[in-house]
């Protein structure tokens, strides 16, 4: 007790002191000397960031960013071609890609000296991407090479059985525009030995272009053909291509379809200016005038008129305003109309205001309609408007005899949202699920679109027969088959397919990697924790989105496992000290909340204050702190001034001083080694500046 009053009679002495730290215990300040780029450099840096900023700006319209573009590729400036090889490379937003592109395309027609080598293997790359818009016009930009090897290159490319045969027709779509170069048309010769029937039908398309005479299928007669077309010489080769040309150009019926391309661009122009002036007299007119006015337009004989009285009362829609009753009744005899336009239109327009009594007239049409968009239009709406009048129709459309991809693929979506909310009669469940199994069995001919719909329609659909087709899915590696196989294995609780799902954490699409962690949340157990905790730290997971489902996913898992199994379970969290307080924290809660409270409790509230300690929120640790001291008083634990140590110096930090005296008391029968402890801490407090925890901050580690 002597020595606690020594101690105090220190303290108070010290207290009078200015709390502030001695000029001399300052390291002395350094001033880093001040450098400065040459004026000429920054100026070429913020130029090339100026181009950057307009290549990428989606919201400018296209000439204006492949002026800018075209403007950087011919530009002089240091590092512009990195920056061109940037821009084609990197990021995932495929429009800049296609701006750079055509850009490319532009200059090549104009100059292809003019054109960069640097830029060849890059478009090359692209050739092989999932967006067929960036694929087709990094071709187009291939083809505006005349030099550089590019020929070769792409030749290569289509001859290597290996690489994918979408990059490869690719190749050969770049190579075919420059048929009038020889060598050119040599590479493509030498294809005509390829074991790819596709790669070789479309190279003789691209030889008859060049040639007198048609040799078919005839690699025979082709090759005998070049064997004396290759002894020209490139003057006499370019003279016989004009010559072949001209002679086409002549017997070709270039008046009749110059006419007829007028006429019809004549008749566009007269039809934007029809809507324009339509929609204008619409605004001008009072609003009680407009329903009377879109009814007489909507009886117009041309067809021109009927659309724009669809789309003002599309336009009325979106503003809020629904169409009265004679709106709608013009609106619904328009699904009979002789434009397919039309018909589309007021289908969709129909379709926003989401009442389900519109399926039965929309299902009359579906009997009679010939127009695949219209049908497709139609199919989707009926999938919105959720009346389970359309089932059997839907149904009837997916098992459709020469049904087209884009009505397949809307039957099955449609049929996906219809039967996601609510359980089916079993013969239809059963004829259901045998019309999808067999649709995906014969999609390989069909396209993605449709595979991806089929398989969405299965997970909406949730039913325990589409187990090997989920299964299936998940060793795709395309992203949307695996959003949708994911979805299924979920639902149908498929917990055989967790090491697959560990692996797609690591996929390239965000969502992908979302996805497979909300199963896992669902489906895994404790063994699947750490993978889990994994994607808690940016560094391995760059993205909210799957950042958070990760965290949902753990204490989905961890909330199912016995409560000494959730107190191992936050040993998964050490590396993550914000997770690992919140998750302490509610184990904590709902611990103390149980009669009585688990053994585990206490070295629970310990873990969570010396966590919240470790992140500076002092704060939210001292009640633990409190609480643990008093509870080692009740019980004689012998780390009673252990304890009292780390609550006093969680006072401290956190500023809460006004039982500092109770908390030194807590120490008076302490060893000297603690004693001596809680006076440094005191010391140090005095001593220091300090910033007062608001809101649960830190008030220093």
């Amino acid at each position: 007790m002597k020595t606690v009053l020594c101690c105090l009679a220190v303290l108070a002495s010290l207290y009078t002191l200015p709390r502030h730290t001695c000029a001399q215990d300052q390291p002395p300040a350094t001033t880093a000397p001040a450098t400065t780029a040459p004026a000429d450099l920054a100026e070429q840096t913020r130029q090339l960031d100026r181009f950057r900023a307009f290549i990428e700006n989606v919201a400018d319209s296209e000439p204006t960013r492949i002026a800018h573009a075209e403007d950087l590729l011919t530009s002089d400036w240091p590092g512009a071609d990195d920056l061109a090889v940037s821009l084609l490379t990197t990021g995932n937003e495929p429009s800049t890609k296609i701006i750079v592109a055509r850009a490319i395309s532009n200059i090549g027609r104009r100059d292809a000296s003019l054109l960069k080598p640097e830029l060849v293997q890059p478009l090359i790359a692209l050739l092989a991407s999932s967006s067929s818009d960036v694929a087709q016009q990094a071709g187009q930009a291939l083809a505006a090479f005349s030099d550089h090897g590019v020929a070769d290159m792409l030749s290569g490319l289509v001859a290597n059985a290996d690489a994918p045969m979408q990059q490869r027709l690719a190749a050969l779509a770049a190579l075919t525009p420059n048929t009038q170069r020889h060598a050119v048309v040599a590479e493509l010769v030498e294809l005509l030995d390829s074991k790819d029937p596709e790669i070789v039908s479309r190279v003789i398309p691209a030889l008859e272009r060049v040639s007198r005479v048609s040799y078919g299928n005839d690699i025979a007669a082709w090759k005998q053909w070049w064997a004396d077309q290759s002894a020209l010489s490139e003057t006499d080769w370019l003279r016989d291509q004009l010559d072949i040309q001209t002679q086409r150009l002549r017997e070709a019926e270039q008046t009749a379809a110059q006419q007829l391309a007028e006429q019809n661009q004549h008749r566009t122009q007269l039809a934007d200016r029809l809507s324009q002036a339509l929609a204008a007299q619409y605004r001008l007119v009072p609003q009680a005038e407009r329903e009377p006015l879109v009814l007489r337009w909507f009886a117009d004989t041309t067809p021109e008129t009927r659309r724009i009285a669809a789309s003002l009362v599309a336009e009325q829609i979106s503003e809020g305003n629904l169409p009265s009753d004679g709106l709608r009744t013009a609106l619904r005899e328009r699904f009979n109309d002789d434009s397919p336009l039309v018909r589309k239109l007021v289908i969709e327009v129909v379709g926003a205001l989401n009442e389900p009594a519109d399926a039965k007239p929309l299902l009359a049409r579906l009997a009679v309609e010939q127009d695949d968009l219209v049908r497709e239009t139609i199919l989707r709406i009926l999938g919105k408007l959720r009346n389970p009048d359309a089932l059997e129709p839907l149904l009837t459309e997916l098992d459709r005899k020469n049904v087209s991809d884009r009505c397949l693929a809307a039957a099955a979506d449609a049929l996906g949202m219809l039967c996601s909310r609510d359980p089916l009669a079993g013969d239809f469940h059963d004829a259901l699920v045998a019309t999808l199994k067999q649709r995906l069995t014969d999609a390989a001919g069909r396209s993605r679109d449709v595979r991806i719909a089929l398989l969405g329609a299965m997970a909406a659909i949730g039913a325990q027969e589409f187990k090997p087709e989920f299964e299936a899915g998940l060793l795709s590696d395309d992203p949307e088959v695996l959003l949708r196989a994911i979805q299924g294995v979920s639902v149908v609780g498929n917990g055989e397919q967790m090491t697959r799902l560990t692996n797609l954490l690591v996929h390239p699409d965000a969502r992908v990697r979302q996805r497979a962690l909300e199963a896992m949340g669902a489906l895994g157990d404790e063994s699947q924790l750490a993978a889990i905790a994994a994607r808690l730290s940016p560094g391995s997971e760059p993205v909210e989105g799957p950042r958070q489902a990760a965290w949902q996913a753990f204490n989905q898992i961890a909330k199912r496992l016995p409560i000494s199994r959730q107190v191992a379970a936050a040993d998964n969290l050490t590396d993550y000290p914000a997770y690992s307080a919140e998750y302490l924290k509610r184990l904590h809660d709902e611990m103390t909340a149980m009669k009585p409270a688990p053994p585990e409790l206490p070295a629970i509230r310990e873990r969570l204050a010396l966590t919240y300690r470790g992140l500076g929120r002092n704060c939210e640790a001292l009640p633990y702190w409190r609480q643990l001291y008093t509870e080692a008083v009740q019980s004689g634990d012998p780390r009673v001034y252990e304890l009292a140590l780390r609550q006093l110096q969680s006072t401290l930090r956190c500023d809460k001083t006004d039982r500092l005296d109770v908390d030194l008391g807590d120490l008076a029968d302490a060893p000297s080694d603690l004693q001596e402890q809680a006076v440094n801490a005191v010391i140090a407090y005095l001593q220091q500046p300090r910033t007062p925890e608001q809101g649960g901050g830190g008030g220093g580690g």
